[in-house]
């Protein structure tokens, strides 16, 4: 299939960064782990109609999550500078892809403003205030309608057994 494809050449041009984040134990790579495990199981194999959609959302959830890494590392200066916000960088991806699969309807003003001091303390390399923690958690829990997609990775990579 052709995303197949798509995804073997992209690696071709990303394998050496992936090996560099998983060789450095990367908690940015931590998270995405489970996508690269499934897509990594399937990459070689005809996918049938179940399989294709696993494949191409993790494809593209891969690929714009390293996208994204790769434009924090421009903006910190290296890897390991942006390693050391891996906790705060990981926890902002998190909210973000909170973001992206829930309206939330009246809040979405108060939440962007939210991520957006979540991502000013990040990149001042300060604690994020208790204050926007809670706010963010409250929203979170709020709207929490179904599991993310990290979640989901989980569960498929563990069901496949990678």
């Amino acid at each position: 299939m052709k995303v197949t494809e798509d995804y073997k050449h992209w690696l071709e041009d990303k394998q050496e960064f992936i090996n560099q984040l998983i060789e450095l134990d990367s908690l940015l790579f931590n998270r995405l782990e489970p996508v690269y495990n499934t897509l990594e199981y399937y990459k070689n194999k005809e996918l049938n109609e179940q399989e294709f959609p696993i494949f191409d959302v993790g494809y593209m959830y891969l690929a714009e999550q390293i996208h994204g890494i790769e434009n924090y590392i421009s903006i910190f200066g290296s890897l390991e500078a942006l390693e050391e916000q891996s906790v705060a960088y990981n926890y902002l991806m998190e909210v973000n892809d909170f973001y992206d699969d829930h309206d939330l309807k009246d809040d979405k003003e108060m939440y962007l403003e939210l991520v957006k001091q979540l991502e000013k303390s990040m990149v001042q390399k300060k604690p994020m205030s208790e204050e926007v923690y809670k706010g963010l958690e409250q929203l979170q829990f709020d709207y929490k309608e179904s599991d993310t997609i990290i979640e989901i990775f989980e569960d498929i990579a563990s069901n496949l057994g990678v």
